[in-house]
């Protein structure tokens, strides 16, 4: 057995009448293509960070400024864009229609305003750009921004904007 097997496939059934059948694939093996090795590259290289408000308050009814920190720590280029998503879509599809441009309404607490996919174009190696995002809270009580992206167009890969860089946990806001 190799280092990358991944095994085989056994498929065994029983058909109504009780005749039994097996189906057993050749051993599979795992070979690195340059596509997992971007993903990779995505989430080690870029270091992605939101920030609350600068005077720390978010008021119901009032816009908010956050800022979204995104760092290129590697020595390519990466073309990026940011993407805004309900967590129970599919993130598959990068979007960057000129249509596109909504406001997106999560759990009713949030308005986040602006195209749900915005291009940010190309971050040069050690290159650090600040985007900023305006929403607009309807309740009051805590919400985690779990579902604010960076993609890399190239591959596709997600990487999602934390609040704390340590334990990858989403920026946590209380709205007044």
């Amino acid at each position: 057995e190799t280092k990358n097997s991944l095994g085989r496939v056994l498929i065994t059934w029983r058909s109504g009448m009780g005749d039994s059948g097996r189906i057993v694939s050749q051993r599979i093996i795992w070979k690195p293509s340059s596509e997992v090795s971007q993903v990779k590259f995505l989430k080690s290289s870029l270091k992605v960070r939101l920030f609350p408000p600068q005077n720390g308050k978010v008021i119901i009814g009032q816009e908010c400024q956050l800022t979204c920190s995104i760092q290129n720590q590697s020595n390519l280029p990466v073309d990026i864009c940011l993407k805004i998503e309900d967590p129970d879509k599919n993130m598959d599809k990068v979007n960057l229609n000129a249509d596109d441009y909504s406001y997106a309404l999560q759990e009713e607490k949030l308005l986040i305003y602006g195209p749900k996919t915005r291009l940010l174009g190309r971050l040069q190696p050690s290159e650090k750009l600040n985007h900023t995002i305006t929403i607009i809270p309807s309740r009051s009580g805590f919400y985690d921004l779990a579902n604010i992206y960076i993609v890399d167009l190239q591959t596709g890969a997600h990487c999602r904007a934390t609040g704390n860089l340590r334990d990858e946990k989403p920026l946590r806001i209380f709205i007044e």
